[in-house]
């Protein structure tokens, strides 16, 4: 019945595009930090029908950096709904969380969240 993928809060275009690099302080002036993202799991498919937890495989975070290095990270725990990167090294990044389901069916990419060097503490 129509499109199955899921719908995630936030939804929004399905590609990821990388923000322009800004002129900012050295990296090595600011040090490591841990970075704790939580998300709320979707409760409903693109096409408007109801998504079950139980539907629900797990998460993709998905960052880039200033260099446009991109970065995933896989949890297979439908059940988690946050997630701590540790000594994240300092930089702007731009942070996006997908959801699949049993079947691996990618949701809409979530709505960016940009974390820069202004989050980092100087050294």
């Amino acid at each position: 019945s129509g499109n199955n993928s899921l719908a995630t809060s936030g939804s929004g275009q399905g590609t990821i595009q990388p923000s322009p690099a800004t002129t900012s302080p050295a990296s090595g002036d600011y040090e490591a930090k841990n970075l704790q993202l939580s998300w709320l799991a979707p409760s409903q498919r693109t096409d408007g029908s109801t998504l079950p937890m139980n539907a629900i495989g797990g998460y993709e975070i998905t960052y880039i950096n200033t260099d446009n290095q991109q970065f995933n990270i896989t949890l297979d725990n439908p059940d988690t709904t946050e997630f701590t990167l540790t000594a994240l090294t300092p930089d702007t990044y731009q942070f996006y969380i997908f959801a699949y389901d049993q079947q691996n069916r990618l949701s809409p990419i979530s709505a960016g969240l940009t974390v820069g060097l202004n989050n980092f503490l100087r050294i």
